[in-house]
């Protein structure tokens, strides 16, 4: 079940997204008419894959993973979405349906923007446009990394670099609680839950992480990018 409400405006909060600011008044004044925000409880979609695509959400805050899902029940995550991020899938343009499924980690404020406003802004603002597609290139060279990384390193060296996204990317710290459980560090990692688990239990054996529950604090940082590196 989810809480619908309207508070905050464009105009308060567009100076956060880098991609906003782009916009005039009037193109900021119209998204803020029509959008919707919307607060999720932790485990809720925001939208699912194979879904008809009428918006594009804007992260206010929490924490969102992004990830592909197979018929098999096996899903892959390719990033964490937060606060001040803009989710916009690939069939944004194409299709007009979702590829990936989100779902909110923790309890996340969402702001809902129609795409055919996102379009009229398009439409007649070049330079945002040109930062849209500067963004959405930069997500694809990090996809493109997370490829090489799931096809070319071993267990260690996906757990390695998942824990290290986690501190520098996601938390900003080496000393974190994560509300990723043990089979989304499996999922993150393109491994099976109890490989994801023995890989963590070593790490901490070697000194370099603790653990407890979903406390996790990084010990030997040099280490861990070692590891990372070397696959």
């Amino acid at each position: 079940m989810v809480d619908f409400k309207k508070t905050a405006s464009c105009f308060d909060c567009y100076l956060q997204q880098n991609l906003f600011c782009y916009m005039s008044d009037d193109q900021l004044g119209n998204l803020n008419k029509n959008r919707l925000e919307v607060v999720f409880k932790p485990g809720e979609t925001i939208f699912k894959s194979g879904g008809i695509l009428t918006h594009l959400v804007c992260i206010i805050k929490g924490l969102v993973k992004i990830y592909l899902e197979d018929e098999n029940n096996k899903n892959v995550i390719l990033r964490i979405a937060k606060a001040k991020e803009t989710i916009i899938g690939p069939g944004f343009l194409v299709d007009n349906r979702h590829y990936i499924t989100a779902t909110a980690l923790e309890e996340t404020v969402a702001c809902f923007i129609s795409v055919e406003d996102y379009k009229e802004v398009m439409r007649t603002n070049p330079e945002f446009s040109m930062e849209l597609v500067k963004l959405q290139n930069e997500k694809i060279i990090r996809y493109f990394d997370k490829i090489l990384s799931l096809t070319h390193k071993q267990t260690h060296g996906k757990i390695a670099e998942s824990l290290l996204y986690l501190a520098d990317y996601v938390h900003d710290s080496d000393s974190f609680e994560t509300p990723l459980t043990r089979q989304d560090l499996a999922d993150m990692s393109a491994m099976t839950k109890e490989s994801a688990i023995r890989v963590l239990k070593e790490f901490v054996e070697e000194g370099i992480i603790v653990t407890n529950n979903r406390q996790i604090k990084i010990l030997n940082k040099e280490m861990l990018r070692k590891i990372s590196k070397i696959g």
